[in-house]
């Protein structure tokens, strides 16, 4: 080994053994010194080491020791745990838990044999003592009574010791080992000597306020001093006794009861009534054995008072051959006559308890219980009294909100009973407990328009109304875009009818102007030619017509191409659309336009005619017959339309004009027109006095 290694070496060894040595001067050595760090030191995780002798160990890894300066709990892995009588150290760091009631734990993560130890002898205390702080975490020996065990709902590993000496009552707990929690029933009314240790109420898991408790760690803590009666019917019955502090009552071992159930009602409790006539109210620990009134039955419990009668709590029972005596008539009473003087003050009359009363009114409130037993809030004089039907779920089958009822059944005054703390029980209401289905007997059902009905039928109404608005809705959204679609199918096939329409238009104009007299032109030249040799005055004429001809054909396709150019045809006011299409012909001429017709009342072929109508006589006027002024009006009357061009032109004898022989085609194709819309046409002309055409004919609606 190098000398270099070996110095790191001896160094590093050197700086362990002193962090070693400062974390064990660091460490608590004292129980008490731990157990007094305030909580805000004890959650730092402060490093303890203790030593002690160990009294118990648990299943789970705790470990109860007693060291020189007091005795502690140390939390460890159940591999870890030592053997009782053992003496160990104990190291590790302390903690607090994170559940609702943090418990203060010594955490240890090694335990160390140092020998074997002597197991202290515990303290003798009382059960009054257990809750007194000084005893926490002592080793402590207590006699008592043992009035009750029972396992933990919610804790398989641990079970409950309810023990008592005169009335001071405390908390055992012992972990369920073997058959134990079969046997727990065998410890009641035992006389015991417990050993074990006191512990606060935080260290008993979930329940939080359970208060200090006295915990064993195995079944060798509980010493026999006087063991429970075999048969515990065979205790001695309750006695008759009056005037006896209820802390004296509730001091008394258990004691039995024989006599008829008369009444039975949630929660496990029941009215027994002795040979006597003694009422006795019973609260079962097991609610599940309650039994059916009309039966003979022995109880065993330890007594309790509410001040007015001595009662059994936390009892078992035993069914009892023999007869039920038999009830008096029921008394037909009102809730006032039980809760009320003579001067209408509240007054609660304790002799009503346990009579057979009868009592009519109206239910007002169902409650079901978890297990499905029902119970009525009955209206009657103004006051509400509550019918336990739990044990006669039968009686409940038909009645409901709204009925009349009348119910036979006996009257009980719930109260709590006496205990520390609790001096002075107040009696907390009224029960009505009928026996059997009988004693319900409906007088009317509630009409069947009730307040619920009408909302629940108003709320189906609304909902209708409402899912009827959003049909409508979807509805009218689908027929809308149902429309658009139709709409934009019907305008496409309008713009498309109206473009083959205007191409046949166009197609008809070229074919019969332009086409016909390029054809004529053709003719006329080809006359020419022939005239050529015998007459040249013929020639000329021909030639002479040609260009009239190609004249006409050249301002024919001029107009053709002006119209596709136009917006003429789309403007709304005819008067305008006149307008636009007369002035590129106007030349000099003023023109005056006076046309009152309705578009609306003009087809698109009418008006695209009317319009190359009104053309050709204004060009006609302002070329043929120099005119400076011309005027177009327009009318419509009783459904006839009348359009006049009159110009200040040269004029013409109308008999002696130019026609097509002649290359002249306007009044022929104005006439061709007309005739097409079925209108008539006139001309009226004077040489030197202007020229005046008339066109007129039928609107249709």
């Amino acid at each position: 080994m190098s000398y270099l290694r070996r110095v790191f070496l001896i160094s590093a060894a050197t700086i362990l053994a002193a962090a070693s040595s400062a974390l064990a001067e660091a460490a608590i050595r004292s129980a008490t010194a731990a157990l007094a760090l305030p909580d805000e030191e004890f959650a730092k995780r402060n490093p303890f080491e203790l030593t002690g002798t160990v009294i118990a160990t648990y299943p789970n890894g705790l470990i109860y020791l007693c060291g020189d300066d007091g005795c502690f709990e140390a939390y460890a892995t159940p591999e870890l745990a030592p053997k009782r009588g053992q003496r160990v150290t104990v190291s590790g760091y302390t903690e607090i838990g994170e559940d609702e009631s943090p418990a203060r734990n010594l955490r240890t993560t090694a335990v160390k044999v140092v020998g074997e130890g002597s197991i202290p002898e515990p303290e003798t205390t009382t059960v009054r003592d257990i809750a007194r702080s000084e005893n926490f975490f002592r080793f402590v020996k207590v006699r008592c009574t043992i009035t009750d065990a029972f396992a933990d709902e919610i804790d398989a590993g641990w079970n409950y010791l309810i023990v008592r000496d005169g009335i001071n009552s405390a908390y055992t707990a012992i972990p369920n080992v073997g058959d134990l929690r079969k046997r727990l029933a065998n410890f009641i009314d035992a006389d015991v000597e417990l050993t074990g240790t006191v512990l606060p109420g935080y260290a008993a898991g979930f329940r939080v306020f359970i208060g200090p408790y006295l915990r064993l760690w195995d079944e060798s803590c509980i010493r026999i001093l006087k063991s429970a009666p075999a048969d515990p019917f065979s205790l001695p019955a309750l006695e008759d006794i009056h005037h006896v502090p209820p802390e004296k009552i509730a001091s008394m071992r258990r004691h039995t009861a024989t006599g008829d159930v008369i009444a039975a009602w949630s929660g496990g409790r029941l009215l027994l009534r002795e040979d006597s006539g003694r009422i006795v109210g019973v609260e079962l620990a097991d609610a599940t054995q309650t039994p059916p009134p009309g039966v003979r039955a022995k109880v065993v419990g330890y007594p309790e008072t509410d001040l007015y009668r001595i009662n059994l709590a936390r009892a078992i029972l035993r069914i009892e051959p023999g007869e039920v005596a038999a009830f008096p008539p029921p008394e037909s009473v009102t809730p006032a006559q039980i809760l009320l003087d003579e001067l209408g003050r509240q007054m609660i009359n304790p002799t009503y308890h346990g009579k057979l009363v009868k009592m009519r009114g109206e239910v007002r409130t169902v409650q079901t219980s978890a297990d499905g037993g029902k119970t009525f809030f009955l209206e009657s004089d103004g006051m509400i009294v509550s019918v336990d039907l739990a044990r006669n779920r039968e009686a409940a089958a038909d009645v409901e909100v709204g009925c009349h009822i009348e119910v036979t059944g006996v009257c009980v005054l719930k109260s709590q009973n006496w205990r520390p703390g609790l001096f002075f029980p107040r009696i907390d209401g009224l029960v009505l407990v009928p026996r059997s289905p009988a004693d319900v007997r409906i007088l009317s059902r509630p009409p069947w328009w009730t307040p619920g009905r009408l909302l629940a039928i108003v709320g189906i109404l609304v909902a209708a109304i409402v899912a009827v608005l959003v049909w409508n809705r979807s509805l009218r959204r689908l027929a809308e875009l149902r429309g658009c679609e139709v709409a934009r199918a019907e305008i496409s096939k309008a713009s498309a009818e109206l473009r083959i329409e205007e191409r046949t238009r166009l197609a008809a104009e070229l074919h019969d102007a332009l086409a016909q007299n390029l054809t004529g032109v053709s003719l006329q030249i080809s006359a020419a030619r022939s005239a050529k040799a015998s007459s040249p005055e013929a020639e000329e004429r021909h030639l002479s017509v040609a260009e009239h001809m190609l004249q006409s054909s050249r301002t024919e396709l001029r107009r053709c191409i002006w119209d596709l150019r136009s917006d003429a045809l789309d403007e709304p006011d005819f008067a305008k659309a006149v307008t636009l299409t007369t002035k590129p012909v106007a030349g000099h001429a003023e023109i005056d336009i006076d046309c009152k017709v309705p578009r609306s009342r003009l087809s698109d072929s009418t008006a695209h005619a009317l319009l190359r109508i009104i053309r050709e006589l204004v060009s006609n006027a302002a070329v043929h017959g120099k005119a400076t002024r011309i005027s177009v009006c327009g009318a419509v009357d009783n459904g006839m339309l009348s359009v006049t061009v009159c110009d200040n032109g040269i004029g013409f004898d109308v008999g002696k004009c130019p026609g097509q022989a002649d290359g002249h085609f306007g009044l022929a194709g104005i006439r061709e027109r007309c005739k097409g819309l079925g209108a008539a046409f006139r001309i009226e002309s004077t040489p030197g006095k202007g020229t005046t055409a008339t066109i007129e004919m039928e609107l249709h609606e």
